[in-house]
């Protein structure tokens, strides 16, 4: 049981894509806030990609932004940084905070829990 955890759930997203992303949510009864995403077009001016993808560049600014969010939103003890492609399982929540409570049953100051990922092509935007 994790009753003193407040969690505030991101979603990175594109303006297009927020309707269909807001309607999976509520399903779950997942309350977000949701962040506009990040383009490769509006960074590329600022940084050299080095070995980095368009993409996964795109990715980490806007995680990054997510995170300064989060630094300043000390009402919450954990977040949930995610995309707007994201499949949720219908036992996101209850699997998430088991995860959330072993970590802070054994682990002093752990950082970042990775769920899952999926490489698989699926159809993202379906009701």
């Amino acid at each position: 049981d994790n009753a003193e955890a407040r969690v505030l759930c991101i979603v990175l997203a594109m303006p297009q894509r927020c309707q269909n992303v807001t309607a999976r949510f509520a399903r779950l009864g997942v309350p977000c806030t949701f962040m506009k995403g990040v383009t490769y077009d509006e960074i590329a001016h600022e940084l050299d990609l080095g070995g980095w993808k368009p993409g996964q560049a795109a990715v980490f600014y806007g995680h990054r932004k997510a995170l300064r969010l989060l630094a300043n939103s000390p009402q919450y003890t954990h977040a949930f940084i995610l995309e707007d492609d994201i499949e949720l399982p219908q036992d996101i929540v209850p699997y998430t905070m088991r995860r959330i409570g072993l970590l802070d049953a054994h682990y002093t100051g752990w950082e970042i829990l990775y769920l899952f990922y999926t490489y698989e092509k699926r159809s993202y935007f379906e009701n």
